[in-house]
């Protein structure tokens, strides 16, 4: 809320800066208040049309009301403007998974990381999309991966513990989160699951 309200405030002075229309409307959205953002984000999509920001804006908005058919659109027309705008491709790939289309989230992620395989951002949502679709063996071997490139990842460590929790391999799942709170001591997720 307090930075819809900066923003909002900040757009008193430049009405114009697009920018400031964007976080003003990602904040709104955060805060739930889709009857203000909604008109925000209609008025960036007209009067930017090509702005990939504000079609992912716009995708997260039709998520939020649960409209999976318009969010898809804006966000693949996001990434036809801007094919490295991470929040679309993330969203998208969130939207290929809650219509049960797991095979296209696999599919885009794949794409992308072939044409930049050591991407820690993207081997992270291929690990959760796998993750998703129970396939948790693809999701540990990227896991580790991501682990192998920067050890201290601790994200990938987190993924990893619950992957293992989820097969059951409750062994597996304490090493990992103790390397985890030998990374970051205040992790109060990775401290309490040692703990157990």
């Amino acid at each position: 809320k307090n930075s819809s309200r900066a923003a909002d405030e900040a757009l008193r002075s430049d009405p114009d800066n697009p920018e400031l229309r964007i976080l003003l409307a990602r904040g709104l959205l955060g805060a739930g208040d889709i009857r203000r953002a909604e008109p925000e984000i209609r008025h960036l999509l007209k009067t930017y049309p090509r702005s990939a920001a504000a079609q992912s804006l716009a995708g997260s908005m039709y998520l939020t009301q649960r409209d999976l058919p318009s969010a898809r659109k804006a966000f693949e027309q996001a990434l036809r403007l801007d094919m490295d705008h991470r929040e679309a491709l993330a969203q998208l790939v969130n939207v290929y998974a809650e219509t049960n289309n797991l095979g296209e989230a696999h599919r885009i992620i794949e794409r992308r990381l072939a044409k930049t395989p050591t991407d820690t951002g993207l081997l992270i949502l291929a690990a959760r999309t796998y993750a998703t679709g129970r396939d948790f063996s693809n999701a540990e071997r990227i896991l580790k991966k991501v682990i192998a490139q920067d050890s201290t990842n601790i994200s990938a460590f987190g993924m990893l513990g619950e992957i293992y929790i989820s097969e059951r391999r409750l062994e597996a799942a304490r090493l990992e989160y103790e390397k985890l709170v030998a990374k970051d001591p205040t992790s109060i997720a990775a401290n309490t699951s040692c703990a157990t």
